[in-house]
């Protein structure tokens, strides 16, 4: 199947203005509330770097509802680069102090690559050097000695040190499961169970070229992941082209077979759970969304050929950074952010009711300079809360926008 940079025309292609025609109704979203929930004076450069977040589920105390983790590139002379938590409540604001994630007796930059909500606890999963750590937060923000995973050996005489360069984690009606990656190609796959603790662990025999991320299937579903592929060339815009490559797990969490092509490409996407299966929404450089909804059953993962929803105007920049939530309501958000340069000049959502059919909105989070990373999405009563790290005039933020959306009727 090919990708969709290059043979967009394969896919069913459908105009976002039909969707707006076909509504007695459509929706508007707009930025009412903006929080800056941590602030540093100098600038980060922790570029492609996301923040992490889950809901509190342990017991909520002093009216925190979320967690969130992120990482703050300093200078050496300000105590170099550091892992940075803290709990925000439904009003945005923090709850108690933020704090940072350390690792006793280990050099090196604790990196956070993966979190899990547990009933009890939170667990961020980070790399310092060679290694992988876990470390378990109870609700009300307290944390655990950090507790090895695993360590890679030494790399032979004359080659680049092995190092984990990407985690990715999912919660199940049992536990967590984790996907880490490593520098040369190699994953491991490590099972926790409800009490945080590990209870098996694999190292697969295929080497992959690029990070994985795990699939949200909903309780009973299969264990999935999307593979980033790359391949040779160079994309539209310059950047390496890609494939996402969808990975089934059996219950040792190693492939079951050869990864399969789902028909989306390199740019950034989402994926959230829409009742039996996981709706994926991949913003196309300026041309739109491209949405796909993979069913999913207790032994698979089934694919779907994407849809691509074009922009009306198109959109400006390149995609960069995507988050998606889904809302209690049966509505769901998908979030892109576009630079040019460097440098955020947009960022535009899609709203897709129950029938899969979207409605593009344009620039409804404010964001301006520089931002870090893909945000993080928490829902809200009447919308979503985007949290996003950012360099502005002032240095490094971390603000959260309070995003609310609304039916209205058409004039």
């Amino acid at each position: 199947m090919k990708t969709l940079n290059t043979c967009v025309v394969a896919l069913t292609v459908s105009l976002a203005a039909n969707a707006v025609a076909a509504q007695a109704r459509e929706p508007l979203c707009r930025n009412v509330e903006t929080r800056r929930i941590s602030a540093h004076a100098s600038t980060a450069q922790n570029l492609g770097e996301s923040v992490l977040s889950r809901p509190i589920l342990g017991g909520a105390r002093g009216d925190a509802r979320f967690v969130l983790v992120w990482r703050e590139w300093r200078a050496e002379r300000e105590g170099g680069p550091v892992a940075r938590v803290a709990r925000i409540g439904e009003d945005l604001r923090r709850v108690g102090a933020t704090a940072t994630l350390s690792v006793s007796g280990r050099a090196g930059e604790v990196a956070p690559l993966a979190i899990a909500a547990l009933p009890e606890k939170t667990l961020v999963f980070a790399s310092v050097g060679s290694a992988l750590f876990v470390i378990a937060m109870d609700a009300s923000g307290a944390q655990s000695a950090a507790r090895e995973v695993v360590a890679l050996p030494d790399a032979p005489e004359g080659q680049p040190r092995n190092r984990i360069v990407w985690a990715t984690a999912a919660e199940r009606p049992d536990g967590v499961v984790v996907l880490a990656g490593a520098l040369d190609g190699s994953v491991r796959a490590y099972r926790f169970d409800r009490n945080g603790e590990k209870t098996s662990e694999a190292t697969w025999t295929q080497r992959v070229g690029g990070a994985m991320r795990l699939l949200p299937t909903g309780e009973g579903g299969a264990i999935a992941a999307l593979l980033h592929r790359p391949l040779p060339g160079v994309g539209p815009s310059g950047e390496e082209p890609a494939v996402q490559m969808l990975v089934t797990l059996d219950e040792r969490l190693v492939p079951v077979g050869p990864p399969d092509r789902t028909g989306f490409a390199q740019f950034p996407f989402s994926a959230v759970t829409r009742g039996a299966s996981v709706e994926v929404a991949q913003w196309v450089e300026r041309r739109g969304v491209a949405i796909g909804r993979l069913p999913v059953s207790a032994r698979r993962v089934a694919l779907d050929n994407p849809r691509l929803w074009f922009a009306q105007p198109s959109f400006a920049g390149s995609a960069r950074y995507a988050a998606g939530l889904s809302a209690s309501d049966g509505v769901s958000y998908a979030l892109v952010i576009g630079d040019h340069a460097g440098e955020a000049v947009e960022s535009h959502l899609a709203w897709i009711p129950p029938s899969g059919e979207p409605m593009l909105r344009r620039n409804v989070v404010p964001v301006f300079g520089a931002v870090l990373g893909a945000p993080a999405m928490l829902p809200a009563a009447d919308g979503f809360v985007a949290v996003v790290a950012h360099n502005d005039e002032a240095g490094f933020a971390l603000d959260a926008y309070h995003v609310r959306c609304e039916l209205v009727r058409r004039e």
